[in-house]
């Protein structure tokens, strides 16, 4: 059965037209568009409860917050499962509208840190190692990568990504601008291990990247078994 996930969202939200309304208060383009269908002006949309809806009784979506989470959600949450552009905007735009939504929802894509290693960990050139095998349920496999090179706050200035490989979620974890293997080792178990136990299989795959998503060097250690 296929959850639809947007139509949830506005449960998930405790008061999601009370945020509408708050962000339109920002939104300058949002406040005219109001005062031109109140006017009649513009007929393609309706007013109800002063919130804006266009056609299919799609809530109108203020620029803001909301949008920036609202993409987040329907593209990053757990189960969602970093979906595709064309998949994405199918699920947000049944539900909701913003003008050039299409275009937000590429360029959000295209900027998804663990889209971008996943990407690479499809596109990169064959080699002798052992290929690695898909996970049937989530935890069993996972990869975990560095961000290199931001700004040293309190001695950090790296994060430790660590990403299921079965649902793509990912956890951001801040580390030191140097580590090593037990540094590693230690947020590993602090910040994963911690909440989920210890897995039948992990499967390590280190890369570094640069804040722009550069990669500059890649290891791909082969798989084991405990």
């Amino acid at each position: 059965m296929v959850h639809d996930y947007v139509a949830a969202l506005t449960l998930v939200e405790t008061d999601f037209f009370g945020r509408v309304q708050e962000v339109a208060e920002q939104d300058i383009t949002y406040l005219k568009l109001l005062d031109q269908v109140k006017a009649g002006e513009i007929r393609k949309y309706w007013i109800e409860d002063g919130i804006l809806y266009a056609k299919g009784g799609r809530s109108f979506i203020p620029s803001g917050a909301l949008r920036n989470d609202l993409l987040k959600d329907t593209h990053d949450s757990q189960w969602a499962g970093h979906t595709v552009v064309n998949r994405m905007m199918d699920l947000l735009s049944r539900k909701f509208y913003w003008p050039n939504m299409d275009q937000d929802v590429e360029k959000y894509v295209k900027t998804c840190l663990v889209c971008h290693l996943d990407k690479s960990e499809l596109t990169k050139e064959a080699g002798l190692l052992q290929p690695l095998s898909i996970p049937e349920r989530p935890w069993k496999s996972i990869s975990m990568d560095f961000i290199l090179g931001f700004p040293n706050v309190g001695g950090m200035a790296s994060i430790l990504i660590v990403v299921d490989m079965f649902s793509k979620y990912a956890d951001l974890i801040v580390a030191p601008k140097v580590f090593t293997a037990e540094h590693v080792a230690e947020l590993f178990l602090k910040d994963v291990i911690k909440y989920l136990g210890y897995s039948v299989h992990w499967t390590i795959v280190d890369s570094v990247f640069q804040p722009d998503g550069v990669q500059t060097e890649v290891f791909h250690g082969q798989s084991s078994s405990n």
